[in-house]
């Protein structure tokens, strides 16, 4: 809570928003919020420092969210690709209704072997 406190006090004072909530629409990497300004990614939680756009995007599309768009599961990167892409295959899933929130092959409820 102390995070998405400063985070409203932040985009009060800096971009004059009375509504903070209603007014932006925020992404979490489950630590920091961020938001989208002028075509930076800023992180609001951290008191405007700028995100490594592309590589925290990555990450960020690899969240599914339901239709309230609440996070549903994650896809974690299982390995890295020699070739630098980021758009690695949803092998692993974290979600917290299957397994107890333990890594498991997307689709099942088998855990991936270390």
């Amino acid at each position: 809570m102390p995070r998405v406190r400063k985070a409203l006090d932040f985009l009060s004072g800096k971009f004059d928003s009375k509504h903070p909530l209603a007014e932006h629409d925020f992404e979490t990497d489950g630590v920091d919020l961020f938001v989208e300004k002028f075509g930076e990614l800023i992180n609001v939680s951290q008191g405007g420092q700028l995100a490594m756009k592309e590589i925290l995007r990555a990450y960020l599309k690899r969240i599914e969210r339901d239709e309230n768009g609440l996070a549903r599961q994650l896809f974690p990167f299982t390995r890295i690709a020699s070739n630098g892409n980021l758009d690695d295959p949803k092998i692993v899933a974290i979600n917290p209704r299957i397994a107890f929130g333990k890594p498991v092959i997307a689709g099942t409820g088998i855990p991936p072997q270390s």
